[in-house]
């Protein structure tokens, strides 16, 4: 079954397009206003929401807040124009799993998507852990979820695997990880560092605190489990 996108934006153009570039890949559905957006979301479910931040009646952070309080496992992706960068920042505190700048190329609009399912496969895995995990695995404490609901971004994950490898300077993991915007990274390593999964040096070079270190191989056994499942 395809997974279902609702598309909410406005711009009766950017409905159109984004539908007819996703619809082969996935069931889309469009809304031309946050309200119209809300009543189909009460009457069906999404895989993921992509909503415009800025729009007349409703805006899109609050479309998100309502998602989220409706359906918690719904994904949203924010679409939002350079001067509203900081409200970007404030939706993705708020919940949302990314955001994509306006004028966009499609290839972001599809990394983001993927990214957003990517870290609904890993909610629907880490379910699981609890019961399979044992303290031979990781000696960080998971029960609590924060840490796992953290790892659920394939931004982060891929940022502490990365950092297993030796350690980077901010430049230079924009660059491997292909984050196309410097904002996005800074509020993911914000993160890693809030649950001290990642430190960084005086010279600005970041690494992996003890407890990352732990999780990457929490990481690994994911992934082995994983693969034996399958």
């Amino acid at each position: 079954m395809s997974e279902k996108i609702l598309i909410v934006d406005d711009d009766p153009l950017i409905c159109e397009g984004l539908a007819y570039a996703l619809q082969d890949k996935y069931e889309v559905f469009t809304a031309s206003s946050g309200k119209e957006a809300l009543k189909m979301i009460e009457q069906k479910s999404f895989d993921i929401v992509l909503t415009d931040l800025v729009m007349p009646g409703i805006n899109g952070l609050q479309v998100l807040k309502e998602i989220k309080k409706l359906d918690s496992n719904t994904k949203v992706i924010m679409i939002t124009a350079y001067p509203t960068v900081n409200s970007a920042v404030e939706a993705m505190k708020s919940g949302a799993s990314d955001y994509i700048y306006k004028p966009f190329e499609l290839s972001r609009v599809q990394k983001a998507i993927e990214r957003a399912l990517k870290e609904t496969a890993f909610e629907k895995k880490s379910k699981t852990i609890q019961q399979e995990i044992d303290h031979e695995i990781t000696k960080v404490d998971i029960s609590k979820g924060s840490i796992l609901k953290t790892l659920a971004n394939p931004i982060r994950r891929n940022t502490l695997e990365l950092l297993a490898a030796r350690n980077y300077s901010f430049t230079e993991i924009l660059r491997r990880l292909e984050i196309e915007d410097p904002t996005k990274l800074s509020f993911h390593l914000r993160t890693l560092k809030s649950i001290k999964l990642v430190k960084q040096d005086e010279n600005k070079i970041y690494s992996l605190t003890k407890e990352g270190s732990e999780i990457i191989k929490l990481l690994l056994y994911l992934e082995k489990i994983s693969s034996d499942k399958d």
